[in-house]
């Protein structure tokens, strides 16, 4: 197991990313000053950002694993924030699946793909923005 994110567990059998990118950034306000340079103003932290590039082989990880795109793509199309979990068991917080983009190749006869290259973009959904949506359920 490498990760899980909300029901889905990437590990070799599913989809294997090769390497985790995660980009954080912080949001500044620039005000600007006739004569003298800009003020900036410091707003606090951006949502971090995660860049998952991998490759599926389904002759190697199993048949199974060509659908585990389609299941990852189920759960962006639910439009939820899911929680993201690394093997060492840290909690990372709640993530959204921003996009998902696949490339089959080398074909066999039947037009079965033997490699699958993917990349999946996530971002950090804020924590007030989950409680929010967790209060409004319980409505």
């Amino acid at each position: 197991m490498m990760m899980i994110l909300g029901e889905f567990t990437f590990e070799l059998k599913t989809a294997a990313y090769q390497t985790f990118k995660r980009t954080s950034a912080q949001r500044w306000s620039q005000h600007d000053r006739v004569g003298k340079r800009a003020m900036h103003q410091y707003l606090g932290p951006a949502n971090d950002e995660v860049t998952l590039p991998g490759v599926i082989y389904p002759e190697f990880n199993g048949i199974d694993s060509q659908f585990s795109l389609d299941k990852l793509r189920d759960m962006a199309d639910a439009g939820i924030p899911y929680n993201m979990i690394d093997r060492d068991g840290f909690v990372q917080g709640d993530f959204i699946i921003l996009n998902i983009s696949e490339d089959k190749s080398n074909f066999l006869k039947g037009g079965v793909a033997q490699k699958i290259s993917f990349e999946i973009k996530l971002r950090r959904y804020a924590d007030d923005e989950l409680a929010s949506i967790k209060n409004d359920l319980s409505l």
